[in-house]
């Protein structure tokens, strides 16, 4: 289920979700608390080609503000990833399917696509 504002009617019934079946959407972030950790995946702002370790570095600070925005305004859904470790995946949506560019744990960035020239 994907919700915009927490202030949404649905938004308590997207952490219903996120607790059931361990998965939500929040505006651009695909959310999930599979395999003990919380599992963030969002889409590059850029194609794999133009996408560097500065561009990469935004979009997923981007995704870490609203994860966090999300802990200050919902008591509950801060209850339910508390403690578990984060993992944020960004990746290119290309219609058909997606590709994994890289992801972030515990602050370390790991290319998962070619490494881009820098």
């Amino acid at each position: 289920m994907r919700v915009d504002d927490p202030d949404d009617s649905r938004f308590e019934l997207a952490l219903d979700l996120l607790r059931e079946s361990g998965e939500m959407s929040f505006r651009d972030l695909y959310v999930s608390t599979r395999e003990g950790r919380l599992d963030v995946r969002l889409e590059s702002s850029w194609s794999p080609d133009q996408t560097d370790a500065s561009r990469a570095a935004r979009d997923i600070s981007r995704a870490r503000q609203n994860i966090q925005a999300l802990r200050e305004v919902s008591p509950r859904f801060a209850a339910i990833v508390e403690g578990i470790p984060v993992r944020i995946a960004l990746f290119y949506g290309y219609g058909m399917g997606a590709i994994d560019l890289c992801e972030e744990v515990d602050g370390n960035l790991r290319w998962l696509w070619p490494v881009p020239k820098t």
